[in-house]
């Protein structure tokens, strides 16, 4: 899985953020519940297309992955699971595995398209942030590429 996959959303997301402002309520579906909409946009990957987050019903989460050095022959797969929560109000995301809480805020930016974005708006960190990602979780049989 390639950086290239959340590329093109992440430049429409970059734009469309500051639009979207703090409450992303007006793209949910309102038969769908908050856990619900996060769970039909998963899987994730971060930025680089190295890590996949990978929600479950009904607060499942699966963290998968490369890890080690830099050295691509000192890189192991790795797959944590842990818990998610959803608060409908404000669509904030908590994540816990293996012991680290993130907290995200989740942006529709479509009906199976979302974006889970670390820290507020107007300072989104998008290298900890997370991607729909069509091709799905990292697969450990491809190997780390860098």
């Amino acid at each position: 899985m390639g950086a290239g996959a959340p590329v093109a959303t992440l430049l429409l997301i970059a734009i469309g953020l500051t639009a979207c402002g703090p409450a992303p309520r007006t793209r949910l579906n309102p038969r769908e519940s908050a856990a619900r909409t996060v769970i039909s946009c998963s899987p994730f990957t971060d930025l680089s297309g190295k890590r996949g987050l990978t929600f479950s019903s009904p607060n499942g989460v699966r963290l998968s992955g490369f890890v080690g050095g830099s050295d691509p022959a000192a890189k192991r797969f790795t797959v944590s699971k842990g818990t998610f929560t959803v608060d409908p109000a404000t669509m904030v995301v908590t994540v816990d595995v293996a012991g680290t809480r993130s907290i995200y805020v989740a942006y529709p930016v479509s009906t199976d398209d979302c974006v889970l974005v670390s820290g507020p708006a107007e300072r989104a960190d998008l290298t900890s942030s997370w991607f729909t990602d069509t091709a799905g979780p990292p697969d450990p049989r491809e190997g780390p590429d860098d």
